[in-house]
């Protein structure tokens, strides 16, 4: 089940949205908090990029969650990943979606 979650973030520490091999990065984060929650295996798919050191007011991703957790969505879900996620990265709004966001290679 594809799940669409609002977030923003405080770019200071990252170098940009994208995944960057070796480089922390925005949603190199993300797909790291759904890994240790078993979510999201074939990653996080953000709907925007920005460059390193850039903050995001409101930023949209796809992230793939168990049917199972549709009775905790979208409390559970939210609290599951601000749990884990840096302070600097908040995901406030979650919404279920039959959308998947195209990625640039």
């Amino acid at each position: 089940m594809n799940v669409a979650i609002t977030f923003s973030y405080l770019g200071d520490e990252y170098h940009g949205s994208q995944i960057q091999p070796s480089l922390k990065t925005v949603q190199g984060e993300l797909q790291k908090a759904c890994k240790r929650l078993k979510w999201s295996p074939k990653g996080v798919k953000i709907s925007s990029r920005t460059d390193a050191g850039v903050n995001a007011r409101m930023n949209f991703a796809v992230i793939e969650v168990p049917e199972g957790i549709k009775k905790d969505l979208p409390e559970g879900l939210l609290k599951g990943l601000n749990d884990i996620l840096p302070s600097s990265i908040c995901v406030y709004a979650v919404s279920y979606t039959h959308l998947t966001l195209p990625t640039k290679a």
